[in-house]
């Protein structure tokens, strides 16, 4: 899926392609320590052209979370390459927009817009039991708990578990 021209407008946002000069913005944000601490990413700090590379090679299936002519977050997806019917997704939010509402928006329109343009039949996506908020935000958008992987990821020197979500078409 190339996604060059589509905008997705939502309230407040829209979600678009990225344009040279969000990896600075997205660097930033994504280097704060409370940000960072719920991402699955195993950096531990993005400069902008770490941010750039992680954005060029994922291209074609990401979206940035633009709020008031600033990047501010990103969704992607990444489909299964033995399984083309499913794909897992991750996202992230700018500490100061966090509590809006934003990412639940975010989350309804792209899992929309991913079911229907990459014919997926399953989108699943993991958190960290200690981020109850992005639990909310997928179970508000019908996605369902499926298990707790325990010790599934190594995270700030210990081994953590992690929440398993699912949405089926």
């Amino acid at each position: 899926m190339k996604n060059k021209e589509i905008i997705l407008k939502g309230k407040g946002f829209i979600l678009r392609p990225y344009r040279k000069g969000d990896e600075f913005s997205l660097s930033e944000i994504i280097n704060n320590k409370n940000v960072q601490n719920l991402l699955r990413s195993k950096y531990k700090k993005f400069t902008p052209k770490e941010m750039k590379k992680n954005i060029k090679s994922s291209c074609d299936n990401l979206f940035i979370i633009d709020i008031n002519g600033l990047a501010s977050g990103m969704i992607n997806i990444g489909a299964d390459k033995d399984h083309s019917f499913k794909a897992d997704f991750g996202y992230w939010l700018s500490k100061e927009n966090w509590g809006k509402g934003i990412m639940t928006e975010v989350i309804k329109l792209a899992t929309n817009y991913y079911f229907k343009k990459l014919k997926l039949r399953r989108i699943y996506a993991y958190t960290y039991p200690q981020n109850k908020a992005s639990s909310r935000v997928l179970i508000k958008n019908g996605f369902k708990l499926e298990g707790i992987l325990r010790n599934n990821v190594l995270k700030n020197r210990k081994m953590i578990d992690e929440n398993l979500f699912s949405k089926i078409k």
